[in-house]
């Protein structure tokens, strides 16, 4: 199904990119059936520890707290605000 909001095509591509990076909480399938835990370091286009899960609590923690100091302050009488 396409995704025809460009926001939510490009949010969607991020959380991809960084699901498919995740080398701290991902398992590879290999051609014998047998599953291996990814680890930082085992792919040299992901040298860095990256952990989905832990990425997107970060990122949503952020946009909450942004979304919550936006609310507060529009409350304020306009002259409170700056």
């Amino acid at each position: 199904m396409p995704i025809e909001s460009e926001p939510l095509r490009d949010e969607l591509l991020d959380t991809l990119e960084r699901a498919f990076a995740d080398n701290q909480s991902s398992w590879d399938l290999d051609s014998e059936g047998i599953w291996h835990r990814r680890s930082p370091g085992s792919d040299p286009t992901h040298p860095q520890p990256r952990n989905l899960q832990l990425e997107l609590a970060d990122l949503y923690s952020a946009r909450a707290g942004s979304s919550a100091r936006r609310s507060s302050t529009s409350e304020l009488p306009h002259d409170e605000q700056d």
